[in-house]
């Protein structure tokens, strides 16, 4: 437990310098552009984080799975899975080429296929999983802060020097590279594993699709009703709205990266509990959940209290309009805590369908509740669908299933309990 304990907080560590030295960047580059041209860089970067959804075929948990449960296959495992997704990247990145070529004077193309450049690096960071595994992410701190700070100088360079929107995108794309890369190599350093095109096995490379489709599914529909607003709010109102929500929903999401990191971290634990203690494996989910309930609870109440102040003194004036939609946004954070925590109980126990059922269903709800808002509330009617989509497809859909008043009590039974993950 004091290994995973100890994984888990250099984890959180390596990921909060980094999430705060880019959020803070950031939020430099908005009030630099203004709402107009920082909703165009965000309706590039939505399309982004979906094209890599599509690409990364859900392998990541699945393959985090097969190491915990197969650590002598390590090497065929990670050659075939970095193989397929950068097989199916490369594949992706030509298509969104070819449609530029025949959109040439589309402004919004010509940034959608910058952005899509950084899909050839991505597959290699899947390498940080052996890490994770192995309860070591020690290892690859130092660099991935290191490529942060790189990260950071680079974009205010480039704002320095009154740099173009297209160079910032073209920052994303060298982001993807210095981090993919640089994992690859200390991987590559690392005894014990070898990555080699030789190791790539075609008979586990079916086996780990189907074991990941429900997975991939998934994936594609959370990163679809995650950034589905942001494009909706494209085609339904202006680039300055677009703009102003992207700044308030990028605030509410800085912290996301916590929640991700600790269960990230855990989900090997957990998986090895299911296996062997079962009485366990239920304290410590509720222990999770308790943990991150509060936390995003607590965050939530004080958000909300100041939420003007913290549009004013990070964005400025131009964005004054984004507090409303950072007091409703901020509270899909406890819906998102409780869905991380769940979907590591459904992968334990091979649920992965009602997973599935429930992200497609928070998602049609999501595109449903934009079409019906935005013409009305604006800004502020994209960021109920996400609120209503998030506590339907994290918490309330699991009383559709079987056992689903228990799955649904559970979270709320966590919040008696004072948070104790690291007991």
């Amino acid at each position: 437990m004091r290994k995973y304990t100890f994984n888990a907080t250099w984890l959180v560590f390596e990921k909060t310098i980094r999430i705060i030295a880019t959020t803070l960047v950031a939020f430099y580059i908005a009030r630099y552009l203004g709402p107009q041209d920082f909703g165009q860089l965000s309706y590039a970067l939505a399309w982004l984080a979906i094209f890599g959804s599509l690409c990364s075929l859900g392998l990541d948990s699945i393959v985090l799975r097969e190491i915990s449960h197969h650590p002598e296959r390590q090497n065929g495992i990670f050659s075939t899975a970095i193989g397929m997704k950068f097989f199916v990247s490369l594949i992706f990145v030509l298509i969104v080429l070819g449609i530029y070529l025949c959109k040439a004077d589309d402004v919004g193309m010509h940034l959608i296929l910058i952005a899509a450049c950084a899909l050839i690096f991505q597959p290699l960071n899947l390498c940080e999983i052996f890490f994770q595994a192995k309860a070591e992410s020690k290892k690859i701190v130092h660099f991935q802060v290191i490529q942060s700070l790189a990260s950071c100088i680079l974009k205010l360079w480039i704002i320095y020097i009154n740099g173009p929107l297209e160079w910032l995108l073209w920052s994303y794309v060298f982001d993807a590279c210095f981090l993919g890369v640089g994992i690859y190599l200390r991987c590559q350093m690392e005894k014990g594993i070898t990555l080699s095109a030789r190791y790539f096995d075609l008979q586990l490379g079916k086996k780990l699709l189907v074991s990941a489709f429900p997975m991939f599914l998934t994936g594609l529909s959370v990163a679809t009703y995650m950034k589905i607003d942001l494009i909706m709010l494209e085609q339904m109102a202006s680039l300055d709205e677009l703009g102003i929500y992207s700044a308030a929903a990028k605030l509410s999401e800085s912290w996301y990266f916590i929640p991700v990191a600790i269960t990230g971290a855990f989900s090997p634990l957990l998986f090895k509990l299911k296996k062997e203690n079962q009485e366990a494996f239920n304290l410590k989910l509720q222990e999770l959940y308790s943990l991150l309930i509060w936390g995003s609870i607590i965050l939530g109440f004080a958000t909300s209290l100041f939420s003007n102040d913290i549009i004013q003194l990070i964005y400025g004036t131009k964005f004054q309009t984004a507090d409303h939609v950072l007091l409703v946004h901020i509270w899909s954070g406890v819906f998102v805590c409780i869905g991380l925590v769940n979907s590591i109980a459904l992968l334990s126990e091979n649920k992965l369908y009602q997973n599935l059922i429930r992200t497609l269903l928070g998602g049609i709800i999501n595109i449903s509740l934009n079409f019906l808002f935005i013409p009305t509330f604006g800004v502020l009617g994209a960021a109920y669908a996400t609120l209503i989509a998030y506590a339907f497809s994290g918490h309330f859909s699991v009383i559709l299933f079987k056992n689903g008043f228990h799955e649904l009590m559970l979270p709320i039974k966590s919040l008696m309990r004072i948070p104790r993950i690291f007991s």
